[in-house]
């Protein structure tokens, strides 16, 4: 016999940094992440951990054993596996009750609309050079209305943006202060705390 799953007991530790409203509400946010390999991957599970119970995932590669320093999904039992697959596979072996739209052709032009359509929160991870789709789908969100984020890996480090409802526009990110010290970049941008994008203040 199956286990059985509890949403309230799985996710219960969480409240400190969630009070029982917010841990509910997260439960019934809908977001949206393109690309679930290094980046993309990592949000997912961890967004599952979290709480949040349904998402559009997107991405057209499988893994292979170069992604194996790096991409959480990646494994010899998962070789030449879509990644849509196996993280939506991965996703629901946490909670079975999350509900996963898989997009196994990536984001593009034609499926931008179906794979934002009623999320509450759009997180970017396309590969860093993926520049046309990604400036795409942030000008929809801001079009719409829809909170998005970007947390894009820079050397060991990472630059962190995130845009409110009707600011999501890429180009206006803020890089004027970027700096290299110790090993480190810096980059300016404006946005809320991660929190506040997908759960009530």
């Amino acid at each position: 016999m199956l286990p059985r799953f509890s949403y309230a007991e799985a996710f219960d530790r969480n409240l400190g940094w969630f009070t029982e409203q917010e841990q509910q509400s997260l439960k019934d946010k809908t977001v949206a992440i393109a690309g679930m390999g290094g980046v993309g991957g990592v949000h997912l599970l961890t967004l599952v951990r979290l709480g949040v119970s349904k998402f559009r995932i997107a991405d057209l590669d499988s893994f292979e054993v170069a992604n194996f320093n790096r991409q959480v999904g990646a494994m010899m039992s998962t070789l030449d596996q879509p990644k849509v697959e196996v993280m939506a596979r991965m996703a629901k072996d946490i909670n079975p009750e999350a509900e996963i739209q898989e997009f196994p052709d990536g984001v593009t032009p034609q499926n931008l609309d179906a794979f934002l359509d009623g999320v509450d929160l759009f997180i970017d991870g396309f590969d860093f050079f993926v520049l046309d789709i990604r400036r795409k789908t942030f000008a929809r969100c801001r079009g719409t209305g829809r909170s998005a984020m970007t947390a894009a890996p820079v050397g060991m480090g990472v630059a962190f943006c995130s845009s409110p409802r009707r600011a999501s526009r890429l180009r206006s990110i803020s890089a004027s202060r970027a700096k290299a010290s110790s090993g480190s970049i810096s980059i300016s941008c404006w946005g809320w705390r991660p929190a506040a994008c997908i759960a009530p203040i």
